[in-house]
Protein backbone atom coordinates (compact mmCIF):
# COMPACT_ATOMS: atom_id res chain seq x y z
CA UNK A 1 0.00 0.00 0.00
CA UNK A 2 3.22 2.37 0.96
CA UNK A 3 3.85 2.02 -3.02
CA UNK A 4 0.86 2.51 -4.51
CA UNK A 5 1.02 5.58 -7.30
CA UNK A 6 0.34 9.00 -5.75
CA UNK A 7 -3.12 10.16 -7.40
CA UNK A 8 -5.73 12.50 -6.54
CA UNK A 9 -8.62 10.74 -4.32
CA UNK A 10 -10.56 14.17 -3.69
CA UNK A 11 -11.32 15.47 -7.25
CA UNK A 12 -13.00 18.83 -7.13
CA UNK A 13 -16.70 17.58 -6.19
CA UNK A 14 -18.66 19.69 -9.74
CA UNK A 15 -15.57 17.93 -12.12
CA UNK A 16 -17.20 15.24 -14.61
CA UNK A 17 -18.81 12.80 -13.28
CA UNK A 18 -15.47 10.29 -14.65
CA UNK A 19 -13.64 11.39 -11.73
CA UNK A 20 -16.04 8.81 -10.07
CA UNK A 21 -14.67 5.31 -9.01
CA UNK A 22 -17.74 3.27 -8.70
CA UNK A 23 -16.92 0.31 -6.84
CA UNK A 24 -20.72 -0.65 -5.82
CA UNK A 25 -21.96 -2.13 -9.29
CA UNK A 26 -19.47 -5.34 -9.53
CA UNK A 27 -19.13 -4.67 -13.67
CA UNK A 28 -16.21 -6.15 -14.54
CA UNK A 29 -12.54 -5.52 -16.40
CA UNK A 30 -12.99 -3.76 -19.44
CA UNK A 31 -12.89 -5.95 -22.67
CA UNK A 32 -10.36 -5.25 -25.70
CA UNK A 33 -11.24 -2.71 -28.24
CA UNK A 34 -11.64 -5.69 -31.01
CA UNK A 35 -15.22 -6.38 -29.46
CA UNK A 36 -16.16 -3.35 -31.18
CA UNK A 37 -15.12 -4.49 -34.76
CA UNK A 38 -18.65 -6.31 -34.60
CA UNK A 39 -20.37 -3.10 -35.09
CA UNK A 40 -18.45 -1.88 -38.67
CA UNK A 41 -20.15 -5.04 -40.17
CA UNK A 42 -23.95 -3.58 -39.26
CA UNK A 43 -25.83 -2.23 -41.97
CA UNK A 44 -28.17 1.42 -41.02
CA UNK A 45 -31.12 -1.74 -42.22
CA UNK A 46 -29.88 -3.81 -39.05
CA UNK A 47 -30.77 -0.75 -37.14
CA UNK A 48 -34.59 -0.44 -38.47
CA UNK A 49 -34.59 -4.05 -38.55
CA UNK A 50 -35.86 -6.70 -35.30
CA UNK A 51 -33.34 -9.50 -35.04
CA UNK A 52 -33.72 -11.99 -37.27
CA UNK A 53 -34.09 -15.09 -34.58
CA UNK A 54 -32.77 -18.22 -36.26
CA UNK A 55 -29.68 -15.94 -37.59
CA UNK A 56 -28.46 -13.91 -35.13
CA UNK A 57 -30.01 -14.67 -31.66
CA UNK A 58 -29.06 -18.40 -32.85
CA UNK A 59 -25.88 -17.46 -33.77
CA UNK A 60 -25.03 -16.11 -30.32
CA UNK A 61 -26.65 -19.26 -28.93
CA UNK A 62 -24.80 -21.61 -30.82
CA UNK A 63 -21.38 -19.92 -29.97
CA UNK A 64 -22.35 -19.50 -26.52
CA UNK A 65 -23.17 -23.81 -26.48
CA UNK A 66 -19.84 -24.35 -27.99
CA UNK A 67 -18.13 -22.58 -25.23
CA UNK A 68 -19.83 -24.53 -22.55
CA UNK A 69 -19.48 -27.64 -24.65
CA UNK A 70 -23.45 -28.26 -24.74
CA UNK A 71 -26.34 -28.88 -27.27
CA UNK A 72 -27.07 -25.66 -28.53
CA UNK A 73 -30.94 -26.33 -28.53
CA UNK A 74 -30.66 -26.32 -24.77
CA UNK A 75 -28.96 -22.26 -24.50
CA UNK A 76 -31.94 -19.77 -24.43
CA UNK A 77 -30.75 -16.54 -25.25
CA UNK A 78 -31.97 -13.93 -22.00
CA UNK A 79 -31.86 -10.25 -21.65
CA UNK A 80 -29.02 -10.59 -18.90
CA UNK A 81 -29.24 -12.90 -16.19
CA UNK A 82 -32.21 -10.79 -14.71
CA UNK A 83 -34.19 -12.30 -18.02
CA UNK A 84 -32.82 -15.80 -16.76
CA UNK A 85 -34.18 -15.50 -13.75
CA UNK A 86 -37.57 -14.06 -14.92
CA UNK A 87 -37.86 -16.99 -17.60
CA UNK A 88 -37.14 -19.80 -14.84
CA UNK A 89 -39.68 -18.13 -12.56
CA UNK A 90 -42.50 -17.56 -15.84
CA UNK A 91 -41.88 -21.09 -16.62
CA UNK A 92 -41.66 -23.18 -12.89
CA UNK A 93 -42.94 -20.86 -11.07
CA UNK A 94 -46.10 -21.96 -8.82
CA UNK A 95 -48.68 -19.74 -6.75
CA UNK A 96 -48.47 -21.32 -3.40
CA UNK A 97 -45.60 -23.24 -3.81
CA UNK A 98 -42.37 -22.61 -1.60
CA UNK A 99 -38.72 -20.83 -3.61
CA UNK A 100 -35.88 -21.81 -0.96
CA UNK A 101 -32.70 -19.66 -1.54
CA UNK A 102 -30.11 -18.86 1.12
CA UNK A 103 -30.47 -14.91 1.83
CA UNK A 104 -29.45 -12.56 1.78
CA UNK A 105 -29.47 -12.84 -2.03
CA UNK A 106 -29.63 -11.33 -5.45
CA UNK A 107 -32.99 -9.32 -5.15
CA UNK A 108 -34.34 -9.94 -8.61
CA UNK A 109 -34.60 -13.85 -7.35
CA UNK A 110 -36.72 -12.51 -4.42
CA UNK A 111 -39.03 -10.31 -6.60
CA UNK A 112 -39.10 -13.05 -9.75
CA UNK A 113 -40.35 -15.52 -6.65
CA UNK A 114 -42.84 -13.10 -5.09
CA UNK A 115 -44.16 -12.07 -8.83
CA UNK A 116 -44.88 -15.87 -9.71
CA UNK A 117 -46.91 -16.07 -5.98
CA UNK A 118 -44.10 -18.11 -4.68
CA UNK A 119 -43.82 -18.33 -0.79
CA UNK A 120 -39.88 -17.44 -0.39
CA UNK A 121 -38.42 -19.42 2.29
CA UNK A 122 -35.04 -18.21 3.80
CA UNK A 123 -31.86 -20.39 4.63
CA UNK A 124 -28.62 -18.46 6.26
CA UNK A 125 -26.95 -17.55 3.25
CA UNK A 126 -24.05 -16.34 5.36
CA UNK A 127 -23.06 -19.94 6.62
CA UNK A 128 -20.16 -21.09 5.74
CA UNK A 129 -21.53 -24.30 4.72
CA UNK A 130 -24.67 -24.94 3.12
CA UNK A 131 -27.69 -25.73 5.27
CA UNK A 132 -28.20 -29.21 3.45
CA UNK A 133 -30.46 -31.05 6.25
CA UNK A 134 -32.48 -27.58 6.12
CA UNK A 135 -33.46 -27.82 2.56
CA UNK A 136 -33.81 -31.15 2.53
CA UNK A 137 -36.79 -30.45 4.92
CA UNK A 138 -38.21 -27.70 3.25
CA UNK A 139 -38.53 -29.27 -0.10
CA UNK A 140 -41.09 -32.22 -0.01
CA UNK A 141 -43.25 -30.97 -2.72
CA UNK A 142 -42.97 -31.23 -6.47
CA UNK A 143 -43.50 -27.93 -6.61
CA UNK A 144 -41.18 -26.67 -4.58
CA UNK A 145 -38.11 -24.95 -6.16
CA UNK A 146 -34.86 -24.77 -5.00
CA UNK A 147 -32.61 -21.33 -5.93
CA UNK A 148 -29.14 -21.78 -5.74
CA UNK A 149 -26.45 -18.88 -6.77
CA UNK A 150 -22.87 -19.59 -6.46
CA UNK A 151 -20.91 -17.43 -6.13
CA UNK A 152 -23.69 -15.85 -3.92
CA UNK A 153 -24.33 -12.32 -4.48
CA UNK A 154 -23.85 -10.36 -2.05
CA UNK A 155 -21.82 -12.39 -0.08
CA UNK A 156 -19.36 -13.80 -2.41
CA UNK A 157 -19.49 -17.58 -0.92
CA UNK A 158 -19.46 -20.19 -3.22
CA UNK A 159 -20.74 -23.90 -3.28
CA UNK A 160 -18.29 -26.93 -3.51
CA UNK A 161 -18.89 -29.39 -5.99
CA UNK A 162 -19.98 -31.76 -4.10
CA UNK A 163 -22.43 -29.71 -2.03
CA UNK A 164 -23.92 -28.56 -5.20
CA UNK A 165 -24.32 -32.31 -6.34
CA UNK A 166 -26.33 -32.94 -2.92
CA UNK A 167 -28.50 -30.27 -3.67
CA UNK A 168 -29.24 -31.32 -7.20
CA UNK A 169 -30.49 -34.84 -5.43
CA UNK A 170 -32.71 -33.25 -3.10
CA UNK A 171 -34.63 -31.74 -6.02
CA UNK A 172 -35.58 -35.16 -7.84
CA UNK A 173 -34.66 -33.95 -10.79
CA UNK A 174 -37.48 -31.11 -10.60
CA UNK A 175 -36.44 -27.88 -12.36
CA UNK A 176 -33.89 -26.10 -9.95
CA UNK A 177 -32.01 -22.69 -10.99
CA UNK A 178 -28.52 -22.50 -10.66
CA UNK A 179 -26.81 -18.45 -11.07
CA UNK A 180 -23.53 -18.93 -11.92
CA UNK A 181 -23.13 -15.47 -13.35
CA UNK A 182 -20.03 -15.53 -11.61
CA UNK A 183 -18.47 -18.68 -11.97
CA UNK A 184 -15.35 -18.00 -13.61
CA UNK A 185 -14.04 -16.06 -10.76
CA UNK A 186 -14.53 -19.13 -8.08
CA UNK A 187 -11.56 -21.72 -6.94
CA UNK A 188 -14.19 -24.63 -8.19
CA UNK A 189 -15.60 -23.85 -11.41
CA UNK A 190 -19.32 -25.43 -10.92
CA UNK A 191 -20.50 -24.98 -14.58
CA UNK A 192 -19.33 -28.30 -15.88
CA UNK A 193 -20.96 -30.03 -12.76
CA UNK A 194 -23.97 -27.94 -13.03
CA UNK A 195 -24.89 -28.79 -16.59
CA UNK A 196 -24.54 -32.69 -15.95
CA UNK A 197 -27.02 -32.59 -13.40
CA UNK A 198 -30.82 -33.30 -14.31
CA UNK A 199 -33.41 -30.79 -13.84
CA UNK A 200 -30.84 -27.80 -13.45
CA UNK A 201 -31.56 -24.48 -15.17
CA UNK A 202 -27.97 -22.67 -15.11
CA UNK A 203 -27.88 -18.79 -15.30
CA UNK A 204 -24.92 -17.63 -17.26
CA UNK A 205 -23.97 -13.85 -18.42
CA UNK A 206 -21.49 -12.03 -20.18
CA UNK A 207 -21.94 -9.02 -17.61
CA UNK A 208 -19.07 -10.45 -15.07
CA UNK A 209 -16.20 -11.27 -16.15
CA UNK A 210 -16.98 -10.77 -19.62
CA UNK A 211 -16.73 -7.31 -18.64
CA UNK A 212 -20.05 -6.80 -20.49
CA UNK A 213 -22.27 -5.64 -18.41
CA UNK A 214 -23.70 -2.75 -20.94
CA UNK A 215 -24.69 -5.76 -23.40
CA UNK A 216 -27.29 -6.98 -21.33
CA UNK A 217 -26.61 -10.76 -22.81
CA UNK A 218 -27.28 -13.35 -20.52
CA UNK A 219 -28.43 -17.61 -21.18
CA UNK A 220 -30.18 -19.76 -19.52
CA UNK A 221 -28.64 -23.38 -19.98
CA UNK A 222 -31.82 -26.13 -19.53
CA UNK A 223 -32.04 -29.52 -19.92
CA UNK A 224 -33.00 -30.68 -23.28
CA UNK A 225 -36.54 -31.86 -22.50
CA UNK A 226 -37.40 -28.48 -20.89
CA UNK A 227 -35.84 -26.36 -24.07
CA UNK A 228 -38.91 -26.09 -25.88
CA UNK A 229 -41.27 -24.86 -22.88
CA UNK A 230 -38.71 -21.94 -21.64
CA UNK A 231 -38.33 -21.26 -25.70
CA UNK A 232 -42.02 -20.53 -26.17
CA UNK A 233 -42.04 -18.48 -22.85
CA UNK A 234 -39.29 -16.02 -23.80
CA UNK A 235 -39.72 -12.44 -25.77
CA UNK A 236 -39.19 -12.33 -29.36
CA UNK A 237 -36.40 -9.96 -29.18
CA UNK A 238 -34.81 -10.51 -25.90
CA UNK A 239 -31.20 -8.60 -27.00
CA UNK A 240 -30.49 -5.73 -29.17
CA UNK A 241 -28.89 -6.44 -32.96
CA UNK A 242 -25.75 -4.42 -31.52
CA UNK A 243 -25.68 -6.41 -28.56
CA UNK A 244 -25.39 -9.53 -30.63
CA UNK A 245 -23.08 -8.23 -32.83
CA UNK A 246 -20.64 -8.15 -29.97
CA UNK A 247 -21.66 -10.97 -28.05
CA UNK A 248 -21.27 -12.91 -30.84
CA UNK A 249 -17.51 -11.46 -31.75
CA UNK A 250 -16.64 -11.56 -27.88
CA UNK A 251 -17.75 -15.57 -27.67
CA UNK A 252 -15.90 -16.88 -31.06
CA UNK A 253 -12.74 -14.61 -30.59
CA UNK A 254 -12.02 -13.74 -27.22
CA UNK A 255 -13.15 -17.37 -25.86
CA UNK A 256 -9.99 -17.27 -22.82
CA UNK A 257 -11.36 -13.41 -21.91
CA UNK A 258 -13.23 -14.53 -18.71
CA UNK A 259 -10.49 -16.76 -17.26
CA UNK A 260 -8.06 -13.84 -18.09
CA UNK A 261 -10.27 -11.38 -15.90
CA UNK A 262 -10.61 -13.86 -13.06
CA UNK A 263 -6.92 -14.37 -13.03
CA UNK A 264 -6.33 -10.49 -12.69
CA UNK A 265 -9.42 -10.35 -9.75
CA UNK A 266 -7.88 -12.75 -7.25
CA UNK A 267 -5.64 -10.77 -6.17
CA UNK A 268 -6.99 -7.50 -6.51
CA UNK A 269 -9.79 -9.29 -4.18
CA UNK A 270 -7.20 -10.01 -1.79
CA UNK A 271 -6.19 -6.80 -1.65
CA UNK A 272 -9.24 -5.53 -0.74
CA UNK A 273 -9.81 -7.88 1.82
CA UNK A 274 -6.89 -6.52 3.66
CA UNK A 275 -8.34 -2.96 3.24
CA UNK A 276 -11.52 -3.50 4.46
CA UNK A 277 -9.71 -5.38 7.42
CA UNK A 278 -7.79 -2.65 8.03
CA UNK A 279 -10.79 -0.13 8.24
CA UNK A 280 -12.38 -2.38 11.06
CA UNK A 281 -14.55 -4.73 9.22
CA UNK A 282 -14.77 -8.55 8.65
CA UNK A 283 -14.51 -9.41 5.13
CA UNK A 284 -16.36 -12.44 4.37
CA UNK A 285 -14.22 -15.29 2.55
CA UNK A 286 -15.29 -13.90 -1.41
CA UNK A 287 -14.93 -16.08 -4.32
CA UNK A 288 -16.61 -13.46 -6.64
CA UNK A 289 -15.06 -10.34 -8.14
CA UNK A 290 -16.19 -8.10 -4.98
CA UNK A 291 -15.87 -8.59 -1.55
CA UNK A 292 -18.52 -7.96 1.36
CA UNK A 293 -17.57 -6.61 4.69
CA UNK A 294 -20.06 -6.33 8.13
CA UNK A 295 -18.74 -4.18 11.34
CA UNK A 296 -19.90 -1.57 13.09
CA UNK A 297 -18.04 1.18 11.00
CA UNK A 298 -19.71 -0.24 7.77
CA UNK A 299 -22.12 3.03 6.90
CA UNK A 300 -19.08 5.46 8.22
CA UNK A 301 -16.52 3.88 5.58
CA UNK A 302 -18.92 4.08 2.96
CA UNK A 303 -19.66 7.64 3.16
CA UNK A 304 -16.09 8.70 3.84
CA UNK A 305 -15.50 6.91 0.66
CA UNK A 306 -18.29 9.13 -1.12
CA UNK A 307 -17.06 12.27 0.04
CA UNK A 308 -13.73 11.21 -1.69
CA UNK A 309 -16.22 10.09 -5.16
CA UNK A 310 -15.09 6.64 -4.35
CA UNK A 311 -18.53 4.60 -4.47
CA UNK A 312 -19.15 1.01 -2.67
CA UNK A 313 -22.58 -0.17 -2.00
CA UNK A 314 -24.71 -0.03 0.93
CA UNK A 315 -27.83 -1.84 0.86
CA UNK A 316 -30.53 0.66 2.29
CA UNK A 317 -33.73 -1.32 3.51
CA UNK A 318 -32.39 -4.71 3.98
CA UNK A 319 -32.28 -5.13 8.06
CA UNK A 320 -30.00 -8.21 7.24
CA UNK A 321 -27.41 -6.43 5.29
CA UNK A 322 -27.63 -2.99 7.96
CA UNK A 323 -24.07 -3.41 8.99
CA UNK A 324 -22.46 -4.44 5.54
CA UNK A 325 -20.90 -2.62 2.78
CA UNK A 326 -20.09 -4.35 -0.97
CA UNK A 327 -16.88 -3.73 -2.61
CA UNK A 328 -16.18 -3.81 -5.79
CA UNK A 329 -12.53 -5.34 -7.22
CA UNK A 330 -11.10 -2.52 -9.13
CA UNK A 331 -10.16 -3.59 -12.33
CA UNK A 332 -6.61 -1.84 -12.55
CA UNK A 333 -3.75 -1.37 -10.54
CA UNK A 334 -4.77 2.55 -10.63
CA UNK A 335 -8.31 2.22 -9.28
CA UNK A 336 -6.55 -0.22 -6.68
CA UNK A 337 -3.90 2.66 -5.89
CA UNK A 338 -7.16 5.33 -5.65
CA UNK A 339 -9.02 3.08 -3.37
CA UNK A 340 -5.83 2.31 -1.05
CA UNK A 341 -5.53 6.03 -1.10
CA UNK A 342 -9.08 6.68 0.18
CA UNK A 343 -9.13 4.00 3.12
CA UNK A 344 -5.51 5.12 4.20
CA UNK A 345 -7.11 8.86 3.92
CA UNK A 346 -10.06 7.95 6.11
CA UNK A 347 -7.91 5.61 8.42
CA UNK A 348 -5.52 8.62 9.62
CA UNK A 349 -8.95 10.49 10.27
CA UNK A 350 -10.16 8.16 12.47
CA UNK A 351 -6.86 7.76 14.45
CA UNK A 352 -6.05 11.16 14.84
CA UNK A 353 -9.67 11.73 16.05
CA UNK A 354 -8.69 9.15 18.52
CA UNK A 355 -5.44 10.48 19.61
CA UNK A 356 -7.39 14.04 20.02
CA UNK A 357 -9.86 12.01 22.43
CA UNK A 358 -7.26 10.43 24.61
CA UNK A 359 -5.07 13.50 24.78
CA UNK A 360 -8.84 14.94 26.66
CA UNK A 361 -8.96 12.07 28.73
CA UNK A 362 -12.05 11.42 26.78
CA UNK A 363 -13.87 14.49 28.04
CA UNK A 364 -15.92 16.35 25.06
Amino acid sequence: MQNAPKIDVRPDMNRNSRTQLRLDRNEGCAPPRAVLEALTALDVDDLRRYPDVAAQIGAVERAWAEHLDVDAERVVLTTGGDGAIDLFFACFGEPGARCVVATPTFEPIVLAAARAGMELVELDGFARRYPLADAAALLQRPQDRLVLVSPANPTGLALDGRTLRELCTLTAGRPTLIDLAYHEFAREDLAPIALCEAGACVLFSLSKAWGLAGLRVGCLVVPSELASTVRAARPVYPVATPSLAIARRALEDFADLPLENARRTAPMRERVERLLLRAGLEPLPSEANFVLARGAGAADLATGLAARRVFVRRFEGRAELADAVRVTCPASDAELARLVLAIDDLCREREAALDAVNATGGSR
